[in-house]
């Protein structure tokens, strides 16, 4: 006897026969649901049961873990009494998806206009061991693989900490609380040089303050003394959305220097206009062949900022980036 599922909100149906698993079923005709660890577990592939009913060989751990079960299901182990109308997020296809460890969105907050927090929770047995400055990929729900800094240093519950910058390439919808996505890596080389005394400066765009963040923090844990200074470019002041912890850290920590640059400041800003970068090479003048720089942002702030500093002094071996600059 075989049964229909009927998969929401995507509508798209597959059949499961009464002794398979909903995700056997599913996968077995290229339908990719979230799995994890496919054992009942991780409660990778909780989803939501709509009409029908399921039973489970044993009773799966992740379900009997849940506040309030009612309603869920784990298609890694349940099997089908009926048809079925379950509620879960489809994360792609592809086989680059199935060597990508999953990951619960387990928040959602706006830190600006156009920003979002997200926090993505891996499985303890599919950590993804980073380190701060790093960046990961994301294979969204809408099949398009997406890159993000990490904006943390690493945590003791693997949480993975992103500055999603939303728009008409990166909607809201793509980010909700209880969906399953990929996330590959972790990628990147842009980290502070701890071993060498020489003082850093952080020269961020936008949403490239979050590799910084986790930079920061990790850089305070560790009980860094050289100076870091962080220029942060925005277009407007309610783009600041870090303004307030950056400005404490500078308060509470002597080697640390924050200052916040406007593109389109209005006539009441009293501080830094134009580019980061620029605002950098000002204040430092002579002395900015003194520092390791970071540079983290949009392709252009990076690639506009690389001759203008170079131009000022700065070694090309002193500039580090996970964006290369035109002609490297």
């Amino acid at each position: 006897m075989t049964f229909i599922v009927t998969l929401q909100p995507s509508g798209r149906r597959f059949d499961v026969a009464a002794d398979e698993t909903l995700l056997a079923a599913a996968l077995r005709q290229g339908i990719n649901l979230p799995r994890g660890c496919t054992r009942g577990v991780c409660g990778i592939c909780l989803a939501k049961l709509i009409a029908g009913s399921v039973h489970y060989d044993q009773p799966p751990q992740a379900l009997a873990e849940q506040a309030d079960g009612q309603g869920l299901l784990l298609p890694c182990s349940a099997r089908p009494r009926s048809d079925l109308v379950i509620e879960v997020n489809e994360v792609g296809a592809g086989a680059a998806l199935d060597a990508a460890p999953p990951a619960r969105v387990t928040a959602v907050e706006p830190l600006a206009p156009d920003v979002l927090r997200v926090v993505l929770q891996p499985p303890a047995a599919q950590a993804l061991p980073y380190t701060a400055g790093q960046y990961v990929d994301v294979h969204c729900a809408d099949g398009i693989k997406r890159s993000f800094s990490i904006a943390g240093a690493p945590r003791e519950d693997a949480a993975l900490v992103l500055h999603i910058r939303i728009g008409a390439e990166t909607p809201a919808t793509l980010w909700q609380v209880g969906d399953v996505l990929r996330v590959a890596g972790p990628f990147g080389h842009m980290q502070l040089q701890r071993q060498s005394e020489r003082p850093k400066l952080l020269i961020a765009g936008g949403s490239g303050i979050a590799p910084f963040v986790a930079m920061l923090e990790q850089a305070f844990a560790d009980g860094m003394t050289q100076p870091l200074r962080l220029y942060w470019g925005v277009r407007r002041e309610e783009d600041l959305y870090l303004a307030r912890q950056l400005q404490a850290w500078a308060a509470e920590r002597a080697n640390f220097h924050f200052v916040p640059v406007l593109s389109e400041a209005s006539a009441a800003w009293t501080g830094a206009r134009g580019w980061a970068f620029e605002a950098a090479i000002t204040d430092l003048g002579d002395r900015l062949v003194e520092h390791e720089v970071y540079v983290s942002g949009p392709p252009v702030m990076v690639q506009s900022a690389y001759p203008v500093l170079l131009a000022a002094g700065l070694s090309a071996d002193d500039f580090h980036s996970d964006i290369p600059p035109k002609g490297n």
